[in-house]
């Protein structure tokens, strides 16, 4: 796309055409509301992120086909985005004392910190299992364990990274939790 103009009102000048992805309903267009607002309240206007949109469309396209289970593209979507804004972290070290997790020992989360071997106040999560963790280093999302893992810490950073401002698509998750019991 190429647009022109100098104000935030921008005049469309060219746009290639690129195949799109059917999401259908339900979990899958849920998800890929939560990835488009996520990317809209997190990243500045105009910001290129091509990275991060390559990461974006391969994410719809697997939302896609997922079948149901969104959680895995939805996590490592999120650990991308982390990445990209400065946020990303060693799922298998302990930040404050630089050690390695261990499988048997309890961790804690801070988004600004990343996981750590102690608490203190800042800390947004407690009691989180090394194994789950080193689950989570191997990119290993089918572990149920490290699956609510994921979720609880990717949340605890993007409730940070939005500082109170609110997903209008964890509302549609909720809402569709809902209808389909």
């Amino acid at each position: 796309m190429d647009w022109t103009g100098r104000s935030d009102l921008k005049t469309l000048t060219h746009v290639e055409n690129r195949p799109g992805v059917h999401l259908g309903h339900g979990k899958a267009l849920y998800s890929g509301f939560y990835l488009n607002e996520l990317l809209q309240k997190l990243l500045s206007p105009f910001d290129p992120a091509q990275e991060l949109f390559a990461a974006y469309i391969d994410a719809l396209q697997q939302l896609s086909t997922a079948g149901g289970d969104v959680e895995p593209v939805l996590r490592r979507f999120e650990m991308q985005l982390a990445a990209s804004l400065g946020y990303g972290f060693h799922w298998a070290r302990a930040m404050d004392t630089g050690e390695p997790v261990q499988p048997d020992r309890r961790y804690c989360y801070d988004p600004q910190h990343g996981i750590l071997a102690g608490s203190d106040d800042t800390v947004r999560l407690t009691g989180l299992s090394g194994r789950a963790l080193l689950a989570l280093a191997d990119s290993d999302l089918q572990d149920a364990d490290a699956r609510r893992t994921a979720k609880q810490v990717m949340r605890a950073l993007t409730d940070f990274l939005l500082q109170g401002k609110p997903l209008n698509s964890r509302a549609l998750f909720a809402g569709g939790r809902s209808t389909d019991r």
